[in-house]
């Protein structure tokens, strides 16, 4: 895995490169088209999720305008909804996406064993060993497009801790058994900035490692593309373009009425352009807000300050070291992380943690944290 780092985040970038300059693949008509785009905690959900609502507007416009074609819909954390036939095309968010369903996602796709089935009046997609021999497969991967947001481990960590603190999300404020009754927000508040953004990483550690278990399982599948946030702060237009192009083969015109797209394509080059423009006003370098109106944006200087106490914890920085070498976030050394080692000391610092602490005392006057 390390070796290969800076290998894998060549090939990484020369993919969105080739799909920014123009995707000139030929269309793969089907009666179902899925665009799942993944997020973690931190890695840039609601900006997607602004994106992409906006996205499928553009498309189903374009669609009115031509006459033709089945305009996707935008789901948000609907997995069942996003995997369903009723729904011929949709592009669907998936915020703490997780390895497991999307794996089965495509492995069912590739082999044939999703077909049309009943559940609950609606058709959904089951696996074959539960209808007969006989019934059509209605999928395959040529029409599934992957879109994975990534960012460094560590901003993660940096940013959860500074947006918890200050969250009016209800689960923030609500009391955990596991604090002793204390929320998130009032644990923080209580708690020295070491141990704050300490805790917060360990708590968040479990989906940066599932950050890390779908990068590695989808970085060299073609119908998958990895978008980094810090990418999209550099050059936000640069990577919707990739975007928009990477979906551009898959999403067809159906009832056979093609030629008003040109060989079945609904996004043509301009209409790739006009989806760019029109997702511009969520570029938050060209529209940048005042970092104390937005609740996820805050000076450089608070940044790292808590950076650096966060790292001068060895056993934290060395598995947030390894992670960030297996995301391509930093070069890998002379002695490459193996990926299942570190993954099993990541689910050791969580479970060792939580199994050194005390409802009644963690937070209370004098705890500090310890791992």
């Amino acid at each position: 895995v390390g070796e290969a780092a800076g290998t894998q985040h060549m090939n990484e970038q020369e993919k969105l490169e080739n799909f920014a300059a123009g995707d000139n693949r030929a269309p793969e008509p089907s009666n179902f088209f899925r665009a799942i785009v993944g997020t973690h905690h931190k890695t840039g959900t609601v900006l997607m999720g602004q994106v992409m609502r906006v996205a499928s507007k553009g498309i189903e416009r374009m669609i009115g305008e031509k006459g033709a074609g089945a305009a996707p819909q935008f789901l948000r954390h609907n997995w069942t909804a996003c995997t369903a036939f009723h729904l011929h095309a949709a592009i669907c968010l998936e915020e703490h996406v997780h390895l497991s369903q999307l794996a089965s996602l495509f492995s069912y796709a590739s082999s044939g064993k999703y077909h049309r089935g009943k559940s609950r009046g609606l058709p959904l997609l089951i696996a074959s060993d539960r209808v007969s021999s006989g019934t059509p497969q209605l999928m395959s991967t040529r029409t599934i497009r992957f879109v994975h947001l990534l960012r460094d481990p560590i901003e993660i960590c940096v940013s959860g801790y500074q947006y918890h603190k200050k969250a009016t999300e209800s689960w923030v404020k609500t009391p955990r058994v596991e604090l002793g009754g204390k929320s998130w927000q009032s644990f923080f508040e209580q708690v020295s900035e070491a141990d704050g953004i300490r805790t917060e990483c360990v708590r968040g550690l479990t989906e940066i490692k599932e950050q890390a278990e779908i990068f590695l399982h989808f970085q060299t599948h073609p119908h998958a593309l990895s978008v980094r946030l810090e990418d999209l702060d550099r050059n936000f237009s640069h990577q919707m373009r990739a975007i928009f192009n990477f979906f551009r083969p898959a999403i067809v015109t159906r009832g056979g009425m093609t030629d008003a797209f040109g060989k079945g394509q609904m996004l043509t080059p301009a209409s790739v352009d006009r989806l760019v423009r029109s997702t511009s006003k969520f570029d938050l370098t060209a529209n940048a807000p005042k970092f104390d109106k937005v609740d996820h944006v805050s000076s450089g200087h608070d940044k790292e300050r808590l950076r650096l106490k966060l790292l001068s914890h060895p056993r934290l920085r060395r598995a947030l070291d390894a992670l960030r070498q297996i995301l391509a976030y930093k070069p890998a050394g002379s002695a490459p992380p193996d990926a299942a080692c570190v993954f099993n000391e990541v689910d050791d610092i969580v479970q060792s943690f939580w199994r050194a602490q005390n409802a009644s005392l963690i937070g209370q006057s004098g705890w500090h944290f310890n791992l």
